[in-house]
C-alpha cells in the first residue's frame, strides 16, 4: 500500500490547499504523541487513507474524512470519528508548526467536538495563489506508489472506487470536471439511507463524463443534488400499526377503575396498579398491561367477596349491638361500643378482612348478654349466623394493644363536635328569628353565617388522626400521629379561648353550650395524648 503519511512542509501545503477544496485524510492517534500517523491527499478517498492510517499507524483505530480551512479554523468532516479528535489533531498541527483551531463535524455537518481559542489566521491570503501548486507537490511525494494503489482499486469499497475514479481525465469539460470534484465530499457524506443510491448515480455520472456524454452527466448530477437537498426531509419509515388489543385494554382499565373506586375506603394500592397499567398501555406494552389487569381483576373479586361477607355479618350483628347498647343488657356497654366502632371503622377504611377477623369478641359479648326486654333476637342468635358468614376467631379480633383510650377519645370528640355544631345552629336560628323584622336583618344573617364559619374551623382533622392512631401499630408511626393530634388539639384550644368562643356561651339570645363542651372534650383528649 502506498505511504500517504504527511508532515512538516507537505502537510502545510495540503492545509493551505484545503482553503480552496477539501482534502481527504486518515488519522491514527497511535499510542503516544510521537507515533501519531496522519495520511492526507487531494484526490484519494478518505476510506483509502483511513485504511492506510489504521494499517501503518501504531494504534488500532483510525478516523477518516475530509478537512477544510476557513480563517483560523480547520473543519474536519468525519466519515468515522474518534473521541477527543479535535484536541488530538490540534496538537498534531502545532507539532508541525501549524497554528489552527479545530472543529469536528459529523456527516450531516453538525459540530460534535471542538478545540477553539482566540488566534490570528494561520495563513495570509497571498499564500492562496500558491496553494494548488504546493498541494500538487505534496501529492507527488506519494506518486511512486499510485500505480500499485490504482491496480488494487477493485479491492476497495464502492465508495473508494467512486472517488478513485474522479476527477475524470483530460478531455472532459473543465466545468464538469470541477463539479464532479466539488461533489465528492457531499457524496461521501451522504446519510446511510441514500448512500448506496447516490454512490451508484455518481459513478454513472463519472462514466458518462469519461464517455463524452456531458449533457447526460450534468442531468444526473442535478438529480443527485436534488436528492441530497431533500435528505433532511425524507420521511422516516412509518411506525408499525398499533396493537389492536390496546383499545380494548383501555376500555377494561376504565371499567376496572370504576369498580375500584366503588370499594370501601381508599384502595390506593389498586389505583396505583391501574396508573402503572395505563402507562404500559400508552407505551404499547400490551402483554404487560394484560397481565397487570388480570391481577387487578383478581384483587377486586377478593375485595368484593370480603365485602359481601362483611355485609352479611353486619346485617346479623348490628341490630344485636344496638339493642344491647340501648337496653344496657351487657356488663360493659362502653367496651362493646369501642369494639363496634373499631370494626366498623376498619371496614369503612377498606380493611374489611381485618374487620371480619375482629368480630368474634363482639359475638362473645352478645352471647353473654342478658336477654333484652324488647323484641330483638336473642343475644345467642348471632353466633351461628356470623360463623356461617366466615367470621372465625383468629386471635386478632381485639383492637391493637394500647389504643382503647384513643378510640374513646375519638368517640368523645365526634360527640362533642356534633353537639357544638348543633348548639351553634340553635343560637344562630334564635338570633336570626329575633332580628327577622329589623331593618338590618341582612346584616344579622351575615353575622350568623360568620358564627357558623367560626365554629366550623374546628373541623374533622382530629377525628381523622385519631382514626389513624386506632389502626396503627406501636412504634414511631403511632408516635408521629400522636404528635400531630396533640398539635391539632392545641390549635383548637387556642381557638376556643379567643374571639367569638370566649363569649359565645354567655350570649344574651339563647343559653347554649357551644365552647364549654368542646373545651372539656379537648382537655380529656389532651391528657390521653400526653
Amino acid at each position: 500500500m502506498a505511504d500517504y503519511k504527511v508532515a512538516g512542509d507537505d502537510l502545510k501545503k495540503l492545509v493551505k490547499f484545503s482553503r480552496k477544496s477539501p482534502v481527504s485524510f486518515g488519522y491514527n492517534p497511535g499510542t503516544d504523541p510521537d507515533d501519531q500517523y496522519l495520511a492526507a491527499h487531494k484526490r484519494k478517498p478518505p476510506e483509502l487513507l483511513g485504511k492506510a492510517a489504521k494499517t501503518e499507524g501504531a494504534g488500532t483505530k483510525a478516523a477518516f474524512g475530509t478537512f477544510a480551512v476557513a480563517g483560523n479554523i480547520m473543519s474536519v468532516t468525519c466519515v468515522k470519528e474518534l473521541p477527543g479528535l479535535a484536541k488530538r489533531m490540534k496538537k498534531l498541527l502545532r507539532m508541525n508548526k501549524i497554528n489552527l483551531n479545530v472543529q469536528i463535524l459529523d456527516a450531516s455537518g453538525n459540530v460534535i467536538d471542538s478545540d477553539i481559542e482566540e488566534m490570528e489566521d494561520a495563513f495570509d491570503e497571498a499564500d492562496d495563489d500558491e496553494a494548488d501548486d504546493d498541494a500538487d507537490d505534496a501529492d507527488d511525494h506519494h506518486g511512486d506508489n499510485d500505480a500499485a494503489t490504482d491496480q488494487s482499486a477493485t479491492d476497495q469499497s464502492a465508495t473508494d472506487q467512486l472517488v478513485a475514479a474522479a476527477p475524470p481525465p483530460t478531455g472532459v469539460a473543465p466545468d464538469l470536471a470541477a463539479r464532479l470534484k466539488a461533489m465528492q465530499p457531499q457524496v461521501l457524506a451522504a446519510p446511510p439511507v441514500i448512500a448506496q443510491k447516490v454512490t451508484a448515480a455518481f459513478k454513472q455520472a463519472v462514466g458518462m463524463a469519461r464517455a463524452g456524454q456531458g449533457e447526460g452527466a450534468v442531468k444526473l448530477l442535478d438529480q443527485i443534488d436534488a436528492l441530497l437537498a431533500r435528505v433532511g426531509t425524507i420521511p422516516a419509515a412509518p411506525p408499525p400499526p398499533p396493537d389492536p388489543r390496546l383499545a380494548k385494554l383501555r376500555d377494561a382499565v376504565a371499567k376496572l377503575t370504576q369498580q375500584v373506586e366503588m370499594l370501601p375506603g381508599s384502595p390506593d394500592a389498586l389505583l396505583g396498579d391501574i396508573d402503572r397499567i395505563t402507562g404500559q398501555i400508552d407505551a404499547g406494552e400490551a402483554e404487560a398491561a394484560l397481565g397487570g389487569l388480570r391481577a387487578v381483576q383478581e384483587a377486586i373479586k377478593a375485595a368484593q367477596a370480603a365485602q359481601d361477607r362483611w355485609a352479611k355479618a353486619v346485617a346479623v350483628l348490628e341490630p344485636q349491638v344496638m339493642a344491647a347498647l340501648s337496653g344496657r343488657t351487657v356488663a360493659d356497654p362502653g367496651d362493646l361500643r369501642v369494639k363496634w366502632a373499631y370494626v366498623t371503622g376498619l371496614a369503612a377504611n377498606g380493611a374489611v378482612d381485618r374487620a371480619i377477623a375482629a368480630l368474634p369478641p363482639i359475638v362473645a359479648i352478645l352471647k353473654a348478654a342478658a336477654p333484652a326486654e324488647s323484641d330483638a333476637p336473642a343475644a345467642n342468635a348471632p353466633a351461628a349466623d356470623v360463623q356461617a358468614a366466615d367470621v372465625q376467631a383468629s386471635g386478632k379480633g381485639e383492637p391493637p394493644k394500647g389504643i382503647v383510650a384513643f378510640q374513646k377519645s375519638r368517640i368523645l370528640w365526634v360527640g362533642a363536635r356534633k353537639n357544638m355544631i348543633a348548639e351553634a345552629r340553635n343560637l344562630v336560628d334564635a338570633i336570626v328569628a329575633q332580628g327577622a323584622d329589623d331593618d338590618d336583618a341582612d346584616d344579622i344573617q351575615a353575622a350568623s353565617d360568620e358564627i357558623m364559619a367560626e365554629v366550623e374551623q374546628l373541623d374533622d382533622r382530629l377525628q381523622d388522626i385519631l382514626d389513624d392512631i386506632t389502626n396503627s401499630e406501636p412504634g414511631r408511626g403511632r408516635d408521629a400521629l400522636r404528635a400531630r393530634a396533640a398539635g391539632v388539639v392545641a390549635e383548637y384550644q387556642a381557638l376556643l379561648s379567643s374571639g367569638l368562643f370566649a363569649r359565645i356561651d354567655q350570649n344574651p339570645f339563647k343559653p347554649v353550650s357551644v365552647a364549654a363542651g368542646a373545651r372539656a372534650a379537648l382537655a380529656a383528649i389532651s391528657r390521653t395524648l400526653a
